[in-house]
């Protein structure tokens, strides 16, 4: 810990990552945990028919720029024809269990009205589970920070 001139205490950014699981860690239980989604849901509802979209993006952390070595990213997205409106709680359960089993327990609720549904749902890492349908049914992930290289 650092003491800024102030008199007040800063903790050192890069130690507080070194706490969390790595970037590697983190995206491989973050990719485990959309695909129990997309099981869960397939085979309890017959919600099937996921196709991925695009490459993992990176970017740096906004909260914490002066780390060099850690990063954000988004997961590969996923996809598949919307979800009917009467499936869609049903579906929401599902996919809040699953992340529930991965440490994400703050579910958002975005938008809610008929033919247009989305809810986020965070963990204590900064990671965001975006689940949404209208004409599409979207499942993607952000990670929170996390040191790239192992600390």
């Amino acid at each position: 810990m650092s003491r800024p001139s102030d008199g007040s205490t800063v903790e050192d950014p890069r130690a507080a990552l070194r706490q969390r699981p790595t970037m590697s860690e983190i995206t491989g239980r973050y990719e485990r945990m959309q695909q129990e989604v997309r099981d869960r849901l397939a085979a309890e509802l017959g919600l099937g028919d996921w196709g991925s979209e695009g490459a993992p993006v990176r970017s740096a952390c906004v909260r914490h720029p002066e780390v060099a070595d850690a990063e954000q990213r988004n997961l590969v997205r996923w996809s598949r024809p919307g979800i009917p409106d009467e499936q869609w709680p049903e579906a929401v359960r599902i996919a809040g269990t699953v992340a529930a089993e991965h440490g994400f327990s703050e579910l958002e609720v975005i938008t809610d009205r008929a033919g247009d549904h989305k809810v986020a749902i965070r963990d204590g890492f900064g990671g965001r589970l975006h689940f949404g349908t209208a004409a599409r049914t979207v499942l993607a992930v952000r990670t929170g920070c996390h040191l790239v290289v192992e600390p």
